[in-house]
């Protein structure tokens, strides 16, 4: 007995069959109204054609009627090109009554649409003629070849948008009718591929409740046990990421490490401490810290740290060590005790570094300080342009020299000396020429503070001061008449001086400090014999009396 024919058209659910219904309508509609749209656009282009070819055959004579009347063919031949480069022009050409002709081509656009669908429009290249007539005279004849390549490209993309959206609707359509047809298993089928996702190792798998109350609570079910195993598996993945992250830590890091049991015997080093002290992690096991030991630390150093580590729970400072080489390094070192559960230490760990190199840097370092403190206080004390003592460290020597002089019973002398008319000097030689003068004159000065204890300083502007301690008055005026003599025989020229060359005056003061005194009566008195001895002429010196 034959079996009857398996339908599928009887198999589908009216809702199915709605949908292939109104699938097969939907592509015959685009079928028709894409036939349609092709003879549309055929009739269009045609039009637009013979539009154009009117317009051509009307407006060509009248514009060169002139220069065909002259027979100016250079002109008919530009003016040709100017009407060529329009697109829908192939080519013009002009014949005149005696023979002769003129052409001008179009860039004539590649055809892109295909051959049967450029069929369908005609003529591809229509011709027009015209007879050029002026004046009721006939000069020659005008044709037109048109081409249509542009317009049948533009035509031949709009069908293909045309057709790219009906295939994009059929299949769609056909999406919907797949939908249609799986929706009554989905839910089953979706919690099948929920239990392959799952045992395939993809944790985040969650079904959402769908179908009959009894497949829903199996859902329920499923997903409740795959949060139980993601979160198992969770937990799992992140111990062993803690884990291999400790190691990678302790294996790379660029500080040595050192871990030991309760008793203070070591476990485990990793390859910087090796690199660091010298000895191998196997020579290491079983033995204590104590083998590093430089002895330059004492046993309160060693109780001080222990006391730390107990009490607080670590300890940070640095240390001398010893390395396997026997040498002896410093390094940075931390301790931390490690408790059980129950409170008890089970381990200690110990991170140290090697400061060899941050301690020869800072010892540099502090030598260069150092040293560059000694520059920058000489600087304070010294003159920028003469190199002599300023007027700060002369007022601390002052008050020095004072107090040791009141402190031994013996005087001080101070020799106060001015450059005469110097201010005249600048305003005749220039700015330069008073400093080298200056400079000149403060070498001398300094140059006969020949006792460690004496002090030459340039007290200000042109005036310069010599501290001459445990010196009587006759032994001051001497050094001061040796000083103004050696100057003025130096000859600088000074040509607004009555001397005709740079001279001195010079005002010396004696005391003996008895405890009721100040330095400044010494200066005081010095600075009176300095303007006496510039009201008397110049180029002198005269000693204070004092009361």
């Amino acid at each position: 007995m034959l079996q009857k024919a398996w339908n599928p058209w009887t198999h589908l659910s009216f809702i199915a069959r709605l949908v292939v219904t109104a699938s097969v309508a939907l592509i015959v509609a685009s079928v028709v109204m894409l036939v349609t749209v092709a003879y549309e656009e055929t009739e269009q282009v045609e039009a637009n054609l013979d539009h154009v070819m009117l317009d051509q055959l009307a407006i060509l004579p009248t514009t060169l009627a002139d220069w065909i009347v002259v027979g100016d063919f250079a002109v008919i031949q530009e003016s040709l090109n100017r009407f060529a480069s329009q697109h829908e022009v192939a080519s013009i050409t002009y014949r005149s009554a005696n023979g002769a002709s003129v052409t001008s081509k179009g860039q004539l656009m590649e055809l892109q649409a295909p051959a049967w669908f450029a069929a369908k429009f005609g003529k591809l290249n229509p011709v027009g003629r015209t007879s050029v007539k002026i004046g009721g005279r006939e000069y020659g004849t005008l044709e037109v070849v048109l081409t249509a390549h542009q317009a049948i490209n533009q035509a031949w993309s709009r069908l293909q948008r045309h057709m790219a959206i009906l295939a994009l609707a059929v299949g769609l359509d056909f999406l919907g009718i797949l939908f249609v047809l799986r929706n009554g298993l989905r839910p089953l089928s979706v919690l099948n591929q929920g239990a392959r996702a799952l045992a395939a190792g993809d944790l985040k798998t969650r079904i959402p409740l769908q179908g009959s109350p009894e497949i829903a609570h199996t859902i329920a079910a499923f997903n409740r046990m795959a949060e139980s195993v993601e979160s198992s598996q969770n937990a799992l993945r992140e111990n062993l990421d803690r884990i291999a992250l400790a190691a990678s830590v302790f294996e790379h890091a660029t500080e040595g490490i050192i871990i030991t049991d309760a008793q203070q015997r070591i476990l485990e080093t990793n390859p910087a401490f090796s690199h660091i002290t010298g000895y191998s992690r196997s020579e290491m096991q079983g033995k204590t810290p104590r083998l590093l030991s430089s002895g330059r630390h004492d046993v309160s150093f060693y109780a001080a740290m222990w006391d730390s580590i107990q009490g607080k729970g670590q300890w940070h400072g640095d240390i001398w060590n010893l390395n396997k080489n026997g040498d002896v390094f410093p390094e940075r070192l931390s301790i931390v005790a490690v408790r059980d559960a129950e409170g008890k230490v089970a381990h200690y760990i110990g991170i140290f570094s090697d400061i060899s190199e941050l301690a020869r840097k800072v010892t540099e370092r502090t030598s260069e300080l150092e040293a560059l403190n000694h520059r920058l206080e000489a600087l304070s004390t010294t003159d920028g342009l003469t190199g002599i003592a300023n007027r700060r460290r002369f007022d601390d020597r002052l008050l020095t020299e004072w107090a040791r002089a009141l402190r031994g019973g013996h005087s001080v002398a101070l020799l106060m000396m001015d450059v005469d008319l110097f201010k005249n000097y600048n305003d005749h030689y220039g700015h330069q020429a008073g400093d080298e003068c200056l400079r000149s004159v403060a070498k001398i000065f300094d140059s006969n503070s020949r006792r460690s204890s004496d002090l030459a300083a340039r007290y200000g502007g042109e005036e310069f001061a010599l501290i001459a301690p445990d010196t009587d008055a006759p032994s001051a005026l001497h050094l001061a008449e040796v000083i103004r003599q050696s100057i003025e025989s130096l000859g600088l020229p000074h040509a607004k001086s009555p001397f005709g060359k740079v001279t001195v005056s010079m005002g010396v003061s004696v005391m003996t400090p008895d405890g009721t005194q100040q330095p400044e009566m010494l200066i005081h008195m010095a600075d009176e014999a300095l303007y006496l001895a510039k009201n008397q002429g110049r180029n002198r010196v005269l000693l204070a009396h004092g009361k």
